[in-house]
């Protein structure tokens, strides 16, 4: 009986040594985890970063009203309406209908400035008849548009006012890939949105727009984010969010792309002040430098950009840059892309004397070209485009021959669109042709082929020779409609 009472108290002390050993273990495990002192300094800091920079994002809302013509429906039995022959024949002899109808896009901007200047996109706020602005803390205030520039996708736009709480500029140039990112804005018209990612690459191009040095960031963006801002963790707007890749669905995959701010500031500055990006200008079609050329060229490392053509009185003719050199530096720094370099020159101040290093024949030469503006006439990409008689004709280009894969042979005029119910559509003109002449007159640009048919009168026949998009010629015999297909 004792030695019974002597186990059981043994069992008790230790069971009563064992309890109070795991207490403390339990009591741990039972408290949630505490973050640790550097998780809630950096949790601190995107709070603060939000706080910071979330005031001055703004929603835009743009609407334009648009006339459409539709066509009537189509009456009769079913049967003979399905068939393709009539529909064609209905389509082409039953008039359209005008239609009104109103559009609206949405998206992000910036405030740039106290006094009310907004930054966003151009494809947020060009062509539209009303924009809407809504501040931060609810107020809508109607905006007008202070400049865009098509070829940067950025636009300026202003609301009466002042004290506007005003986003901080940082500066591009010294992102790294990996840094930390937020993305801020109005996807899918969550306004006040953020997200938070890294810099994913630097210098991408979407082919979008001429000019183009993207920011990657795997910081979620949707439609309704255009416009805003990518912020670092300081708080300073690196660049405004523009674009999106993703398969099939517009939403993110983790790929968006952003305007370097450095790039912005430039732009938004030339807007503000004159309406227009002020554009440094070269004189030069440009080509990569690939492995093969390079070895052609006695250029080690195949770095550099080679040029394929010297405009004539441009700064690089007067400079002395030739066909055939290799632009190894610029401003004391290296070029290695096409890109790259036109981007570089489209920085540059006007009338700023640059030392330029090309290789010529095996032979390094120092070269000073004075910058000039970059004027409609001084295009090498032109965008001059006219719509006549259904067909939409475009300066075709060696650049653009090149950016579409077409040869470029003797020049002419692209054939951008065909309206399929037109007369060009019917004598066999097709989108990608090549027009070359016009009544036996070569055409070389827009401006020519407006100046060779402007005395024709409705029902003139012009005669048109072509190269088709598939290596082919053809000769049309055209036959000038009236006023309305214009």
């Amino acid at each position: 009986m004792v030695r019974q009472n002597s186990s059981i108290k043994t069992v008790v002390f230790c069971g009563l040594i064992v309890f109070s050993l795991l207490l403390p273990l339990n009591m741990a495990l039972a408290q949630p985890n505490k973050p640790s002192a550097p998780a809630i300094e950096l949790e601190n800091t995107f709070v603060n970063v939000v706080k910071t920079v979330k005031p001055s994002v703004v929603d835009i809302s743009a609407k334009k009203t648009v006339t459409r013509n539709v066509q009537p429906n189509m009456p009769y039995d079913e049967e003979m309406f399905n068939d393709p022959m009539f529909k064609q024949f209905f389509r082409r002899f039953m008039p359209q209908q005008p239609q009104r109808e109103e559009l609206q896009t949405r998206g992000s901007g910036v405030i740039v400035r106290s006094d009310g200047y907004i930054l966003t996109n151009n494809h947020v706020v060009s062509n539209v008849d009303k924009i809407t602005v809504t501040l931060s803390d609810g107020r809508s205030k109607e905006a007008k548009v202070i400049g865009t520039d098509e070829n940067t996708d950025l636009a300026v736009i202003k609301i009466d006012g002042d004290k506007y709480p005003a986003a901080e500029l940082g500066d591009s140039d010294l992102l790294e890939v990996g840094q930390i990112a937020f993305a801020f804005g109005s996807p899918f018209s969550f306004s006040g949105s953020v997200s938070q990612g890294i810099i994913s690459g630097m210098g991408r191009e979407l082919g979008l727009n001429q000019y183009e040095n993207l920011i990657q960031t795997d910081a979620a963006m949707n439609p309704g984010n255009s416009g805003g801002p990518l912020v670092n963790l300081q708080g300073q707007v690196i660049g405004i969010n523009k674009a999106i890749a993703t398969q099939g669905v517009a939403q993110s995959a983790g790929l968006g792309f952003a305007i370097p701010v450095n790039l912005v500031r430039k732009v938004m500055g030339d807007l503000i002040e004159s309406g227009k990006w002020v554009r440094g200008y070269l004189g030069i079609f440009m080509d990569e430098l690939s492995e093969d050329k390079a070895k052609e060229f006695n250029i080690p490392g195949n770095k550099g950009i080679l040029v394929s053509k010297v405009i004539e009185k441009s700064p690089a003719d007067k400079a002395g840059v030739k066909e055939y050199d290799v632009i190894v530096s610029f401003n004391g720094k290296p070029v290695e892309s096409a890109r790259e370099l036109q981007n570089i020159v489209a920085l540059s101040k006007i009338g700023a004397k640059i030392p330029v290093s090309i290789i010529r024949d095996g032979k390094t030469i120092n070269l000073q070209v004075t910058i000039a503006e970059r004027t409609d006439e001084a295009e090498i990409v032109t965008k001059d485009t006219i719509k006549k008689w259904g067909v939409t004709l475009q300066n075709f280009t060696e650049a653009l021959a090149k950016e579409k894969n077409i040869e470029f042979g003797n020049g002419g005029l692209l054939v951008v669109d065909v309206d399929p119910d037109s007369d060009a559509f019917q004598m066999g003109l097709r989108k990608s042709d090549i027009l070359l002449e016009v009544d036996k007159k070569p055409v070389t640009s827009v401006q020519n082929f407006n100046e060779i048919v402007k005395d024709k009168k409705e029902k003139d026949k012009i005669l048109m020779r072509a190269r088709m998009a598939n290596g082919g010629y053809k000769i049309i015999l055209f036959t000038v409609p009236g006023n309305k297909a214009n």
